[in-house]
């Protein structure tokens, strides 16, 4: 499969630049822009503070059924995954969870925490407030 590229086009900003679209992701081209980002994420931000935060939920035989798996960073927390096996849902493991994950963090001085999958936004909802999430949002709690 051939690659489609338009003809190099004049910058409206500067008349010795060209823009050029493509199909694809050139490799080369790529990995100039991921560097970049990457050299400027490390200057404003001290990305390399990022720490992993997880609990689990486990049977009496010690067997995980659910868990709440993210990060830290500074004052932050984010949870990325939360999992409950089927046969352990609806039984209120995932607030448990949610509610662990958060306390563990707060021990580490975070006191805001996000969420971004709406596999359990609604769930998340429900738990701390009683009713149910309709819409798709990124929910920020934050610590007083």
């Amino acid at each position: 499969m051939s690659e489609s590229r338009s003809a190099p086009a004049k910058s409206p900003v500067s008349p010795t630049l060209s823009i050029q679209t493509h199909d694809s992701c050139p490799p080369a081209e790529t990995a100039i822009v991921d560097n970049g980002i990457g050299e400027f994420n490390d200057a404003a931000a001290p990305l390399h503070e990022v720490a992993p935060l997880s609990c689990f939920a486990r049977d009496p035989a010690g067997g995980v059924v659910g868990g709440a798996v993210g990060r830290r960073w500074g004052r932050c927390c984010e949870l990325q995954q939360l999992w409950v096996a089927p046969q352990h849902r609806r039984q209120g493991i995932g607030a448990a969870l949610v509610r662990a994950f958060e306390a563990h963090a707060q021990t580490h001085g975070c006191t805001a925490s996000t969420w971004k999958h709406s596999a359990f936004r609604r769930q998340i909802s429900t738990a701390r407030s009683g009713t149910t999430a309709s819409t798709s949002m990124l929910f920020i709690h934050t610590q007083s």
